[in-house]
């Protein structure tokens, strides 16, 4: 029978917490997949300094590759960069992979200043603070306090991943693959314009963009974590089954 696996990817100065929901959808029906840590996440932000978005893609299609050993198609999975990163991979593997789960992608951002950051990020060193309450943001504020996110970042990084949205957004129209785009109306990080613009230039004839009302911007953890994991493995098995139903009449 033909195989499909799933590669799912965290955002930027996330945590494995922010997707490891996601394997407990996929183990029970038997579907390979990986989680890797993208560069500079999993260890201290400091970390982060001097990784591009160049390193995350890198770190990314390692891991597709690595799947692809294993497995005939992959369904991408991402988080907020992990959604750019799932999106840009489609595009560049358009034979290879099977659909696209896009949650949150940072397509667009709330911070009204993103666009003029990188002139003043190596001036400006690490952004955040530790004291900050990890909640706020959160529909559900004591998951979210309890979340391994960094707290900190180097500016730089940031505008990175501000000019890889650019990159990512040029390439969705090469999207062929099957897409569901996930987004919430109360996300404090990422505007509900990404999510509308990923559906209206995503060239992709089968795409459905739903949308959440309590929940926050890591949407596999906070309020309706449970309705947004459903969605996900329902659109995961949905295009098994297609493909392997297409694949055995052949």
């Amino acid at each position: 029978m033909s195989t499909v696996g799933c590669l799912i990817l965290h955002g930027f100065t996330s945590c494995a917490d922010s997707v490891n929901r996601v394997p407990s959808r996929l183990i029970p029906h038997n579907i390979p997949y990986r989680m890797p840590y993208l560069r500079g996440h999993g260890t201290l932000p400091e970390d982060l300094q001097g990784v591009t978005w160049h390193d995350w893609y890198a770190d990314a299609n390692a891991a597709f590759r690595d799947l692809r050993r294993e497995v005939d198609k992959v369904i991408l999975i991402g988080l907020s960069m992990g959604g750019l990163v799932a999106n840009h991979l489609a595009a560049a593997h358009r034979d290879e992979v099977l659909g696209v789960v896009s949650v949150a992608a940072a397509m667009r951002f709330h911070y009204k200043h993103a666009d003029r950051a990188r002139y003043v990020a190596p001036m400006l060193g690490m952004w955040g603070d530790e004291n900050r309450d990890m909640g706020a943001g959160w529909y559900d504020k004591e998951t979210g306090r309890q979340h391994g996110n960094y707290r900190r970042f180097p500016a730089p990084a940031f505008v990175s991943l501000w000019r890889y949205a650019k990159v990512v957004e040029q390439q969705l129209p090469r999207i062929t693959a099957p897409i569901l785009i996930i987004h919430s109306h109360q996300d404090r990080t990422i505007p509900t314009a990404a999510a509308e613009a990923i559906y209206r230039q995503v060239g992709s004839v089968d795409k459905q963009l739903i949308w959440f009302d309590k929940s926050g911007h890591e949407m596999l953890r906070d309020g309706e974590s449970p309705a947004v994991l459903d969605a996900v493995e329902h659109f995961v098995l949905h295009h098994r089954a297609q493909y392997q139903s297409s694949t055995n009449k052949e």
